[in-house]
């Protein structure tokens, strides 16, 4: 084997790259691939309640995560072929200059110019026959002669195109080390190995996000996230998405939405097992000044039936007193009730998540309270603060102390609504329950 054979033949992949690295032909980015990783967090930012939410996101960054990788690799075959090609074109390219030129023959046709002429001055010219031969070889050798001549200028335009081509190579290969040129394929892998650190990072949050969640909600444990993921094993992280999402499909197939109402102070669930006494409900109304009105109550597993449910919206409505008009049906009161509008925050239960933490939501504005009346209530809140909120606990009520009137007068709550104090609070509350969860 001779020793420029020897001096290209590599072990493997990162060999050959690493080889390419050390002559600045290839940036050191595609030498250090194999050694970017990203762990799993200690802890997570995101809500665990929001599975749906955060499964999807998920699903989201691994599809993009498997694109960027695939866009990196191809940045890496592209860099390392185009630097590859380069260092075989300044290792050969003499050599085929050299190659195009030998094929001339120019030394040969020289020599054979030189004897023809040569060998013509000496036939002479004492006979014919000395004469032609003279005659002809002196021919030989001039022709030779312009042929070496037309060899020389050949050789001289072989050596400029290879010196042009030279060259062009040379400056064509410092676009590759170019800032913000498309073809520095090292800038563009290090800008996408930025955006697939920053999907993954996000990726794996929510992931243990989504751990604790399917835990508290279904009471399923996630197959375990990858300890750590790299570019050879993202597919592993795309895996772990797709059983996930094939486990929650598998809940929400078996999942039932109900509603329900429960009234603050009407005994419903039996005899005197009022969420709020009436004394305390009129004192919370009558006593609170400007201030905010402040009503506490909690709510058991008894109240769904003893189900195990999670809410997905909560709506809120005010009774007031049933003045009916004598033989005609009509609730005297209601046509007043129907111009009031309350402004109140509820304030949910604290949760409580599997391995222990608790998560506080949000406090849920209620900004147009109506009278009850049929349908759902006018004032709705749904979105992030409710999804898969458990409502068994204690929760608060904070009513604003003034009423939203239809004409331009003043009006408190305490004063009542044509001197009618409010009687009560009515919830609405929609949530879910999975069998077999």
């Amino acid at each position: 084997m001779t020793e420029s054979s020897d001096a290209t033949k590599v072990a493997n992949w990162a060999e050959f790259k690493s080889r390419l690295a050390d002559t600045a032909l290839l940036s050191t980015v595609f030498i250090g691939l194999a050694d970017v990783e990203w762990t799993p967090p200690l802890a997570s930012r995101h809500d665990p309640l929001l599975i749906r939410r955060n499964v999807d996101r998920i699903s989201e960054i691994a599809d993009r995560a498997l694109s960027l990788r695939k866009d990196i690799r191809d940045l890496e075959i592209l860099a390392v072929k185009s630097a590859a090609e380069f260092s075989l074109f300044m290792r050969t390219s003499e050599l085929e200059r050299d190659i195009e030129i030998r094929r001339l023959l120019t030394p040969s046709r020289r020599l054979q110019s030189q004897g023809e002429i040569e060998a013509a001055a000496l036939f002479g010219s004492e006979t014919d026959l000395s004469l032609g031969f003279g005659k002809a070889t002196s021919a030989s050798g001039q022709a030779l002669a312009e042929e070496v001549k037309i060899s020389d200028l050949i050789e001289a335009d072989i050596r400029r195109k290879h010196d042009i081509v030279r060259d062009h190579q040379i400056d064509y290969s410092k676009r590759f080390i170019e800032s913000g040129n498309a073809h520095n394929y090292g800038e563009r892998a290090t800008r996408l190995l930025s955006i697939l650190g920053r999907e993954i990072a996000d990726g794996l949050e929510r992931a243990l996000a989504v751990s604790t969640g399917l835990k508290t909600v279904y009471g399923w444990d996630t197959p375990p996230l990858p300890k750590s993921l790299n570019l050879a094993n993202v597919d592993d992280f795309a895996v772990w998405t797709l059983d996930v999402r094939k486990q929650l499909s598998l809940f929400e197939e078996r999942q039932d939405s109900f509603n329900i109402t429960l009234p603050l102070v009407q005994p419903w669930l039996s005899a005197k097992s009022a969420l709020v006494s009436e004394a305390s409900f009129r004192k919370a109304l009558t006593e609170s000044g400007d201030g905010l009105i402040r009503i506490p109550f909690s709510l058991t597993s008894a109240h769904f039936f003893n189900q195990k449910v999670r809410l997905n919206a909560v709506g809120m409505s005010f009774g007031n007193a049933f003045g009916i008009v004598p033989s005609s049906g009509i609730d005297s009161i209601e046509t007043a009730d129907s111009f009031a509008r309350l402004s109140a925050l509820l304030k949910p239960p604290a949760q409580r998540l599997a391995g222990g933490q608790e998560l506080i939501r949000q406090n849920l504005v209620l900004g147009s309270v109506g009278h009850y009346s049929a349908g759902e209530p006018v004032a709705k809140a749904t979105g992030t603060s409710i999804e898969n909120l458990d409502p068994v606990g204690s929760w608060e009520l904070l009513i604003h102390p003034w009423l939203v009137w239809k004409d331009a007068s003043e009006r408190k709550i305490k004063d009542g609504i044509r001197n009618e104090l409010i009687r009560d609070i009515k919830l609405w509350l929609s949530f879910t329950i999975t069998s077999g969860a």
